[in-house]
């Protein structure tokens, strides 16, 4: 099978291919919802480009993902896996794009390259060291919106598409709460993303009982990280006085925490 006719299968036989295993099978709320777009042909990469560097990056069955689909969701725009060079869907290069969202963390997101996300904003991303020592058997890890810190890491790509993305929707309070906000918020616009409101680490990190709003994506990581980084020396909330919403320089929404003088 070559890429002139990867995209023209049907993705349990796509992953198939991808796993070398017969029969592979996925959840069919994710089959029956998923949404692709055409493949890419790395070939018209610019040299040199920024999208020809990242596509070189990626372990191979990442890359061959892409010529299948160059942009997905499932659960109509629930779980998505970024493009790359592309105008139709997310694309990759612009996301990790230090000045985008990752500027308002203080320079901790910069060691992953996130390539898909969760309508809540959680990332699934390559550790950009361990993607460059090992390759094909670089791990995926899905971090939280919040915090940037880790929720689930897989061994590798293949088992992240297969069992955390195609497989991963379970019936759980996470998922569920995804599925109630979908129904009505849904289908879900690729450049938005659910926000909890207030922000949980302004409610000691519970999430039940907080509400669920759309927010542009590029705002939403933008400002998490604004309340992560401002918090992140603070043993407790003792003494905060308000949350400012200002505009930066740049004429990006940001977020101030203001504290009592002590």
């Amino acid at each position: 099978m070559n890429k002139d006719n990867l995209s023209d299968i049907e993705v349990e036989e796509f992953l198939s291919f991808l796993l070398e295993k017969e029969n592979v099978k996925i959840d069919k709320g994710a089959k029956d919802t998923l949404v692709k777009y055409p493949g890419l042909d790395p070939d018209k990469f610019p040299q040199n480009s920024l999208e020809e560097q990242i596509y070189l990056s990626l372990p191979e069955a990442h890359q061959q993902l892409l010529m299948y689909g160059n942009g997905m969701e499932i659960y109509e725009g629930s779980y998505r896996i970024f493009g790359l060079g592309t105008s139709l869907y997310r694309d990759m290069g612009y996301w990790n794009h230090p000045q985008v969202w990752k500027h308002a963390w203080g320079g901790y997101p910069d060691q992953f390259l996130c390539f898909g996300e969760s309508i809540t904003g959680n990332q699934y991303a390559y550790n950009l060291h361990d993607l460059h020592h090992n390759e094909d058997n670089a791990k995926v890890y899905e971090l939280y919106a919040v915090t940037f810190t880790e929720l689930m890491v897989y061994d590798n790509f293949k088992e992240f598409i297969v069992n955390g993305f195609f497989n991963g929707v379970e019936d759980d309070p996470y998922h569920n709460r995804i599925k109630q906000a979908r129904k009505k918020f849904g289908p879900f616009d690729k450049n938005k993303q659910l926000v909890y409101t207030p922000n949980p680490l302004l409610t000691g990190g519970e999430l039940e009982g907080l509400d669920l709003q759309l927010m542009d994506a590029q705002t939403a990581m933008t400002l998490n990280g604004d309340i992560a980084l401002q918090l992140a020396n603070k043993e407790s909330l003792e003494g905060l006085k308000n949350i400012e919403n200002y505009t930066d320089d740049q004429g990006r929404a940001r977020i101030r925490v203001n504290w009592n003088n002590v």
